[in-house]
């Protein structure tokens, strides 16, 4: 089974979208960067969503840490931040943006093209 690493500061995030892939997909989840930086040392997973806005490590220094390491994994970022803070995602050649709310048919369809791709 390909393995997902959701990083989101936001618990109800968290477990909906790990509900939301579990039976297709292992779901890992970390509350922060740095947590996510050391399931994503341990688990190497086929895909990342990831937010920018958390404590400890943000998303960009998240992104920043695992730039070498990255192999065939693939980045989304889920982020309700505005777009003047998103054009700094250019400069990670991430697969995916997706917007905070987001519809659950969408998220599900972009996750798997972005894991298949």
């Amino acid at each position: 089974m390909k393995k997902i690493l959701v990083i989101d500061d936001d618990n109800f995030i968290l477990e909906y979208i790990q509900g939301l892939l579990e039976d297709e997909y292992t779901v890992f989840t970390a509350k922060d960067g740095q947590e996510g930086l050391d399931l994503y040392v341990k688990h190497k997973p086929e895909l990342v969503i990831l937010d920018l806005v958390m404590p400890v490590l943000d998303g960009y220094q998240f992104l920043d840490e695992v730039n070498d390491k990255r192999n065939n994994t693939k980045f989304i970022v889920l982020t309700g931040a505005p777009e003047s803070r998103r054009t700094r995602l250019t400069d990670y050649n991430v697969d995916d943006i997706i917007s905070k709310p987001f519809k659950n048919q969408e998220f599900a369809k972009r996750i798997r093209i972005a894991i298949n791709r």
